[in-house]
C-alpha cells in the first residue's frame, strides 16, 4: 500500500507538461502499479495470512498457480487491475498537455476514491477463509477497461473535433461498459462529457454564434440548471423517501459550486469553445460527482446531470437573438425538451442508467449517418 500512496503524489508530477521533466517520466505510473501488482502476486502465491486482502479473498484450499488467479478479486483488487491497465495505456500513448490533465484527474479519482487503503494493510496472522472466492469475468476485464480509458477514451475526448464517428462510438462504448460493471463516477463523467460535446457541436453547426443576448442564454442555463437539478433530485429521492431530500443539500451544493467555478474558466484561458461560459458551467457540473463521489446522495444527481448535458446547449440558444428563429419554434423546442426529460425521468425506475445513456446517444449517430448519405 505504501507504493500506491507514493504513486498518488508522484504520478501527477510525472504527468506534468514541463520542459524540466524527462520524457521517460510518462512510464513512472506503470512502474509503480506493476510493483504493486507484483507484491500482490507474491502475497497470494505464499498465502500470506497477515495480509488483509489475501485473508479476505483467497480460499484456504487453493495452492500454487490457482492463487494467482485471485489477485484481482474483491473491490480493491478490481481497482488495482483497473489502475494497472490504465497506466499501461498511459505508457504506450503520446499525450499532449490536455491529455496529461485528464490523465492526472482520472488517476487521482481512481486511486483516491476507488481504493480502500485498509484492504492492503497488514493484520495479525489469521486463517484463510474456507468459503470459495468466485472469479468472474469482471476480474479479468478490469485491466482491459483501464487500458481503454487512457488509450482510447481520453485521447478521443481531447481530439473530439478531429475524431471519426467510429472512434467516438468506441470511446463511448468503453465508458458505458466501465460504468456498467463498476459504477465508477469518472466513467459517468466521460459519458456526460461526450454527450455534451455531441449536443454542443450539433447545435453550433446548425445555428452558429448569436450576435446579441448571449448573456441571456447563460442566465437561462444557470437558473434552469439549478431549478431542474433540485426538482429532479427531489423526484428521484421521493420514489423511496421524500424526507431524505434535505440530506441531499450537500450533494446539490457541491454540484452548483463546481458549476459556478467552471463558468469562470474562460478567465484563465479556456475560451476556445463556443459560449465558453455555458461550456465551463456545464463542465463543472459534470465533473462534480467524480471530484467528491462519496458525498451522501450524490448518486441521485447522475441522471439529471446527463439530461442537462444534452439539453442545455440547445436551451442556451433559445433566448438569444436569432433572426431565423420564430417564437413558435422556440416554444416548440422548449416544450419538446420538457417532454423528453419527463419521459426519461419516468423510465429511471425501470431502466438502468447505462441503457438510458445508450438510448440518448443513438439519435446523434443515426442523424449523422442520414446526413452523410444525403451528401453523397
Amino acid at each position: 500500500m505504501e507504493i500506491l500512496t507514493a504513486a498518488l503524489f508522484l504520478v501527477p508530477l510525472s504527468l506534468m507538461d514541463k520542459q524540466w521533466i524527462p520524457k521517460w517520466s510518462i512510464r513512472v505510473p506503470l512502474l509503480l502499479t506493476t510493483a504493486a501488482v507484483i507484491f500482490r502476486i507474491i502475497a497470494f502465491w505464499s498465502g500470506d495470512s497477515s495480509d488483509a486482502h489475501v485473508v479476505g479473498y483467497l480460499p484456504a484450499d487453493s495452492t500454487g498457480l490457482s492463487r494467482i488467479l485471485h489477485v484481482f478479486d474483491g473491490p480493491n483488487g478490481l481497482m488495482l487491475g483497473l489502475l494497472w491497465g490504465y497506466t499501461i495505456g498511459i505508457a504506450t500513448s503520446r499525450p499532449n498537455r490536455n491529455s496529461r490533465r485528464w490523465y492526472t484527474l482520472c488517476w487521482i479519482t481512481f486511486l483516491l476514491f476507488g481504493v480502500d487503503s485498509a484492504a492492503f494493510s497488514n493484520i495479525g496472522s489469521s486463517g484463510l477463509t474456507n468459503a470459495p472466492s468466485v472469479l468472474d469475468a469482471n476480474s479479468l476485464i478490469y485491466p482491459f477497461l483501464g487500458f481503454t480509458i487512457s488509450a482510447i477514451v481520453i485521447p478521443t475526448y481531447v481530439e473530439f473535433d478531429s475524431s471519426s464517428n467510429l472512434r467516438i462510438i468506441a470511446a463511448i462504448s468503453c465508458t458505458i461498459l466501465l460504468f456498467d460493471v463498476s459504477s465508477e463516477p469518472i466513467a459517468w463523467v466521460f459519458i456526460c462529457l461526450f454527450i455534451h460535446q455531441l449536443s454542443s457541436k450539433r447545435i453550433h453547426k446548425l445555428r452558429g454564434v448569436a450576435t446579441k443576448n448571449r448573456w441571456l442564454g447563460l442566465l437561462v442555463v444557470f437558473y434552469s440548471s439549478i431549478i431542474f437539478l433540485t426538482i429532479a433530485v427531489f423526484w428521484i429521492i421521493s420514489q423511496d423517501n421524500s424526507e431524505l431530500f434535505w440530506s441531499s443539500r450537500y450533494a446539490l451544493g457541491w454540484v452548483f459550486l463546481c458549476g459556478c467555478v467552471g463558468s469562470l474558466m474562460p478567465l484563465v484561458g479556456f475560451d476556445s469553445k463556443p459560449r465558453p461560459e455555458v461550456w465551463g458551467f456545464l463542465t463543472g457540473i459534470i465533473l462534480a460527482p467524480a471530484l467528491l463521489p462519496n458525498t451522501h446522495l450524490m448518486e441521485t444527481t447522475l441522471l439529471p446531470i446527463l439530461l442537462l448535458s444534452i439539453s442545455m446547449p440547445i436551451i442556451a440558444t433559445l433566448p438569444e437573438y436569432r433572426r431565423n428563429m420564430t417564437q413558435k419554434q422556440r416554444l416548440l423546442e422548449w416544450f419538446s425538451l420538457t417532454i423528453l426529460v419527463l419521459i426519461v425521468m419516468s423510465l429511471y425506475q425501470y431502466i438502468d442508467l447505462s441503457l438510458i445513456a445508450i438510448i440518448l446517444f443513438t439519435p446523434f449517430f443515426i442523424r449523422t449517418a442520414i446526413s452523410d448519405d444525403e451528401e453523397e
